[in-house]
Parts: structure tokens; C-alpha cells; sequence
């Protein structure tokens, strides 16, 4: 089946696939899709959809929904990036812009766990910048239990959902981004 690794690693000698659970498990279960509920009746306005989004998602298949998902409702601007460090390497580039970064990236949409470089750890370097901070932070992972959301809050994150609840996310980005 296409589109069912995310990456390969070599450990001790040996290569590792490492798969995209989510493709695999909506595969198997459709049910287990990305819930579109409270995204039914959202649209982008006319300022909303030329707003920058930055998406951080190493499943192709999650990342692929995700910015299908946006581009429906009519954004128009989306960067989708499948690790932490290449979002970093792109949003980075804004540090000490000269007027309202927001402009240039208006908010980032990261998954938790990917390879490279984490989306704690992506949201705690664009929080602890001056310039970006200002930029809102969504955490979008599976990964989002009690400890978890504690460890998002304390780097920083804007909101958090838990996958596969990107109807309640996209209502709440187009709610901050008006």
C-alpha cells in the first residue's frame, strides 16, 4: 500500500520502516477518520483565508487531510512542513521582523511526535523568540492526555485537540484569526 511510511531509520545495523499509524488505522476503520463536527458550517472570511498557516505533520496522510481540510473552507495560504525543524528552519527566517509577524505566519498547526524535531519543542523556540511569540500555537496530536496538554501549556501552546478533532480546531483558528 502507498503512503503508509512516514520515514526509515537504521538501528544497530538494521532499517527500520516506521509507518504512518493513522493512515493505517483509518484504513481499517473509516470511522476513525478526522471528526469534521464543528467545522460544518465554518468558512474563511475574506481576511481569514489570505492568513498564513504553517502545518507540522509527519503522517503524509494527516497532513494531506489537514490542508485539504483548510483549503475547502477557503484559506488560501498553507505551508505544510513533515517535521519540527523544517517549520523551524521556515518560520524562524521571521525573527525580528519589522511589523506584525502575523502577517507572515499567522498561525501554526503541529503535531507532537515527529521526527527531527518535536512540536514541544517547536512551539517552546517560536514562544521564547520575542518577534514570534505572537504567533498562535496549535497543538494537534493523538498524543494529548493530562500530562501532555500540562507539558503543552508549559511550553507554551495557544490550544490544544486531540486527533481527530480538527472540526473543534478549525472553528477555534478562524475564531483567533478574526
Amino acid at each position: 500500500t502507498t503512503g503508509i511510511a512516514t520515514g526509515i531509520a537504521k538501528v544497530d545495523g538494521k532499517i527500520l520502516v516506521i509507518l504512518d499509524f493513522e493512515k493505517i488505522v483509518s484504513d481499517i476503520n473509516k470511522a476513525a477518520g478526522l471528526d469534521l463536527k464543528g467545522a460544518e458550517n465554518a468558512k474563511a472570511t475574506a481576511v481569514t483565508a489570505e492568513k498564513h498557516i504553517v502545518i507540522v505533520e509527519d503522517s503524509q496522510f494527516l497532513n494531506k487531510m489537514i490542508v485539504n481540510s483548510l483549503s475547502d473552507i477557503g484559506f488560501k495560504e498553507i505551508r505544510s512542513f513533515p517535521n519540527g525543524k523544517e517549520a523551524w528552519d521556515y518560520i524562524s527566517q521571521f525573527s525580528g521582523y519589522n511589523g506584525d509577524v502575523t502577517n507572515c505566519v499567522a498561525a501554526v498547526i503541529t503535531d507532537i511526535e515527529m521526527p527531527q524535531m518535536d512540536g514541544h519543542h517547536l512551539t517552546k523556540l517560536i514562544k521564547s523568540d520575542p518577534t514570534l511569540k505572537k504567533i498562535p500555537v496549535f497543538l494537534f496530536s493523538s498524543l494529548i492526555n493530562e500530562q501532555m496538554y500540562q507539558k503543552g501549556l508549559s511550553v507554551g501552546a495557544d490550544e490544544q485537540f486531540s486527533k481527530p478533532q480538527i472540526g473543534m480546531l478549525i472553528e477555534r483558528l478562524i475564531q483567533i484569526l478574526s
